[in-house]
C-alpha cells in the first residue's frame, strides 16, 4: 500500500486574513481528519504562518 502525505504551505502570519489564535483549531482539526483518512506524514516547511 502507498504511504499518504500532507503538505503544509500558506502566507506569513502578517499578510493572513485571520490571527494564529483563530486558525490553529482549525489546523487541528483538519489535521485530525487528515490522520483518520490514513494520512501518515506531514511536511512542512517550518516558516512562519501556516508553515507552522
Amino acid at each position: 500500500m502507498r504511504e499518504k502525505r500532507c503538505c503544509f504551505t500558506g502566507h506569513r502570519p502578517e499578510k493572513m486574513e485571520y490571527s494564529e489564535k483563530d486558525i490553529r483549531p482549525r489546523l487541528k482539526k483538519a489535521i485530525e481528519w487528515a490522520i483518520g483518512k490514513g494520512i501518515v506524514t506531514f511536511i512542512t516547511g517550518m516558516a512562519m504562518g501556516t508553515d507552522i
